[in-house]
């Protein structure tokens, strides 16, 4: 062989060859990248108001990955679906196309923007409608994949128009008309039922408390007066079809799944009731919460909280049912939930979900057909396409995950729960098939993930009066976006909600038969009416901080054995402490800043009264110590604590005090800062809005007046 022959062996690529493998690089380099940022973006997305609750820091960084991502993605499929240098680009685009539409899908929308959420939708339906289909038309002329990108486009228009149906529906089933229709309906029927005999405890009677279908009752407007001189009062009656799905209709189905062999705690129809209540409790969000329109609820609820859900064999019940209704008012503000189940079960969503994911596989298919049969030449000028193979499949695989778990994060809901049973009791049929009830059953008792928080938030004021590095490198860190934080503030670790917590709320809230008072009634219960004093302070700031320095005071105090009702008493105790430092606006008067500057001058008077104190010995011979002659908010809680330290039965001082905590924090929670509320939902809730929503089905809106106020101690 020639010199010359070894030369031209040795030549490398033509500049035409490199810079197509240049091009082929940047462009599987990009694809990359958007598979990455949709996968991130998703995977926040659907775990959002599930795996974690809202993060201002978190959620900020999320919008932004958002808006990066779709700027990205369009910019990408543009250039794939243009591209000239491999037919496979086009697929590339496409699959791009339906992640970002599934991203886009179960982001958490919700129905409180009504026009955001339009000009969505519009914007989705607009997108595809044109711009994707022009560009579809552009390249698909000579494609081999042709059929498969026009079935999948179809399939993506398809979905979004269910979605804009569904949104539209739901905004009819969950707007002010709705309440409006319920209370009117819930007025006639507690008059015309006025004479039928309800039993709480097993639901016998109340059809007037509709858990689905309202929609379907039919109006007669009666103008029949009860004597014929008398002028014709026009009232409107209502007529229930087999459509309205009732409380009491839930309770009466005899189907297995629903029986107690299945449903032994009544979990399943517990879930039904939570979402009945939950459209009463909407009543208190709307624009115009009148006393005339949630006075009928708080008359059928009454009864129904008081006597039913109130029952002492199963303390544990009235928390698990409000749980879940709010977890229900969480998804109307601030998920896709609604939207998604606006109109019943989603058993379209569901249809065209398989569809797509077939489309995909089909998709999938050609492409791997296509490259069995490539051209050996191309491969060997611009490259081999096992790359290209590669990254298709973990397109069409992040698709057939993102779309599934999508779906799971529908099917294992309370929303998809409540929308079954209401088709189980509708549906007769339904309820001869036995294997159909363990399915159910499977299903129901299966869940992604909790929308509310399940612990107490904690605060010591002993403990984090003194500031320390941790506070200050806070401040410095996040207060510029936060609530102003203090010296002496600091959150400690919460705690779970115990069982312990709960009875001793229950047997507070069952003892008051409705009447709440600021802990003096529980006082007097214990034959401590000398203490009354400590809970007739200026207002419940006071109050609440002499009671929670009291109770730091006597936690300090050995005791000789593990006492159920300490627990009790230090959590509560920890946990009103926390919502006055933290949360204020979930508490009664004086608003935030007020309470915000009250709270600093306690933290300045701890931390003058406890100079020179290092240690818990030195804190308790201190407060020990203390006299009368200077009134302050921390001599006041020791002079408390040391009356209660006198009490040598350590079982009788913190039962007295687990009594107190448990009626006044019952006495904090009713509140017209319904917006608080609201918005602290999105973090997962506080435990005092659960409190909140039971007194209001209890009837009870406001505390009653406190009694005669004074600022001194009682000698």
């Amino acid at each position: 062989m020639s010199s010359t022959d070894n030369g031209c062996l040795s030549m490398g690529p033509t500049p035409a060859v490199t810079q197509l493998r240049k091009q082929r690089a940047f462009t599987e380099t990009i694809t990359c990248i958007i598979m990455i940022l949709i996968t991130i973006s998703f995977s926040f997305s659907v775990t959002q108001h599930r795996l974690w609750h809202s993060n201002r820091y978190l959620e900020r960084g999320v919008r932004s990955l958002h808006q990066v991502v779709r700027q990205f993605l369009d910019l990408a499929t543009f250039y794939l679906l243009t591209s000239p240098l491999k037919e496979i680009y086009v697929v590339w685009g496409v699959l791009l196309m339906i992640t970002s539409g599934t991203v886009d899908t179960i982001t958490g929308y919700n129905l409180s923007d009504y026009n955001t959420v339009k000009l969505l939708f519009i914007g989705l339906l607009t997108y595809n409608l044109f711009s994707v289909a022009y560009q579809l038309r552009e390249v698909s002329r000579f494609s081999k994949y042709k059929i498969n990108l026009w079935v999948i486009w179809s399939l993506i228009m398809l979905k979004t128009g269910e979605r804009i149906i569904s949104f539209l529906a739901a905004k009819r089933a969950y707007g002010v008309e709705r309440v409006h229709l319920l209370s009117d309906y819930m007025q006639s029927e507690h008059e015309a039922a006025s004479d039928v005999v309800v039993d709480p405890t097993y639901m016998k009677g109340y059809k007037y408390i509709i858990v689905h279908g309202e929609e379907k009752l039919s109006t007669v407007v009666s103008n029949e007066p009860s004597n014929p001189r008398e002028v014709p009062r026009y009232e409107l009656r209502f007529h229930r079809t087999d459509q309205v799905i009732t409380v009491g209709g839930v309770w009466r189905c005899e189907g297995g799944l629903l029986s107690s062999k299945m449903d032994r705690e009544d979990r399943f129809k517990d879930t039904c009731l939570s979402f009945a209540l939950f459209k009463l409790l909407r009543i208190r969000f709307t624009d115009f919460p009148s006393a005339e329109l949630y006075s009928e609820e708080r008359k059928s609820t009454r009864e129904l909280v008081i006597r039913g859900l109130l029952q002492p064999h199963d303390k544990r019940r009235i928390f698990r049912v409000v749980k879940t209704e709010l977890g229900f008012l969480k998804d109307l503000f601030f998920t896709k939930y609604p939207i998604v189940f606006g109109c019943g079960f989603p058993i379209y969503n569901f249809i065209l979900s398989f569809m797509l994911l077939a489309a995909t596989g089909w998709l999938a298919m050609a492409a791997n057909h296509r490259y069995r049969n490539r051209d050996p030449e191309l491969d060997q000028r611009v490259g081999g396409p096992e790359i290209d193979l590669y990254i298709t499949t973990v397109l069409v695989a992040m698709i057939i995950i993102m779309e599934i778990i999508e779906l799971l994060t529908y099917l294992l809901s309370d929303w998809a729960t409540v929308m079954l049973i209401c088709w189980y009791v509708k549906v007769s049929w339904l309820r001869k098939w036995s294997c159909l009830d363990h399915a159910f059953k499977l299903l129901f008792r299966t869940r992604f993930s909790d929308p509310i928080r399940k612990d107490l938030g904690q605060y010591s004021l002993l403990r984090y009066y003194k500031s320390s590095f941790q506070t200050k490198l806070y401040k410095a860190t996040f207060g510029f976006a936060g609530k102003k934080l203090g010296d002496g503030v600091k959150k400690g670790t919460s705690v779970k909600l115990s069982y312990e917590v709960k009875e001793a709320i229950f047997d507070s809230l069952k003892s008051s038969n409705g009447h709440l008072s600021n802990g003096e009634s529980s006082l007097r219960r214990n034959q401590m009416s000398q203490l009354c004093w400590a809970c007739r302070l200026p207002n419940y700031m006071h109050t609440t901080m002499v009671w929670h320095i009291a109770t730091c005071f006597c936690e300090i105090k050995p005791t000789s054995q593990d006492i159920a009702n300490k627990k009790v008493a230090t959590t509560l105790s920890r946990y009103c402490a926390y919502l006055l430092v933290f949360v204020p606006e979930l508490l009664p008067d004086p608003c935030n800043i007020t309470a915000e500057f009250i709270f600093h001058k306690i933290v300045s008077e701890t931390r003058e009264f406890l100079v020179g104190v290092e240690n818990e010995n030195d804190m308790y011979e201190k407060m020990m110590e203390v006299d009368d002659l200077k009134v302050s908010i921390i001599r006041m809680g020791a002079i408390l604590g040391k009356k209660l330290a006198t009490i040598e039965d350590d079982n009788l001082r913190w039962k007295i005090l687990a009594d107190f905590w448990a009626e006044y924090i019952l006495y904090l929670a009713p509140s017209n800062n319904v917006d608080a509320h609201r918005e602290n939902l999105s973090f997962g809730g506080e435990f005092i809005t659960h409190l909140w929503a039971i007194l209001y089905h209890a009837g009870i809106l406001e505390r009653p007046p406190p009694p005669d106020t004074h600022g001194g101690i009682s000698p």
